[in-house]
């Protein structure tokens, strides 16, 4: 296996995986034969699971959250369950700026008020 890329997973992290996957179908109590059964009813249901993905990343169009022209052009790159890891990010970045942009705002009309009623008791 090692001509194949797991992105970065270690070696429990990929056991972990391979058997998580398989506990959907074998348990301790199966043979070998029913074994090798299921194991073609996984690769069966992994692909028709890959097969939908692709569809609906091909035909299904996901809604932006944000008016980021970054957003939208990585709706184009990624695919339908990558990019909704990235919107979340997104979201929290967005969300970030708008509340600093707003900090500021409220921050500055507390100071304009505070100004005005010093001005104001010169007077």
């Amino acid at each position: 296996m090692k001509d194949t890329f797991f992105g970065g997973m270690s070696t429990t992290q990929r056991s972990q995986s391979i058997n998580s996957f398989f506990d959907k179908y074998v348990s301790k109590k199966t043979t070998l034969k029913e074994f090798v059964e299921k194991y073609k009813v996984a690769l069966q249901d992994r692909e028709e699971a890959e097969k939908q993905a692709d569809f609906n990343t091909w035909h299904k169009q996901l809604v932006l959250k944000t008016p980021s022209p970054f957003e939208k052009q990585m709706l184009m790159v990624y695919t339908h369950e990558v990019f909704k890891k990235f919107q979340v990010e997104v979201m929290g970045h967005y969300l970030d700026v708008i509340l600093c942009k707003g900090m500021k705002i409220v921050i500055s009309l507390l100071l304009q008020y505070s100004t005005l009623k010093r001005m104001k008791s010169l007077l």
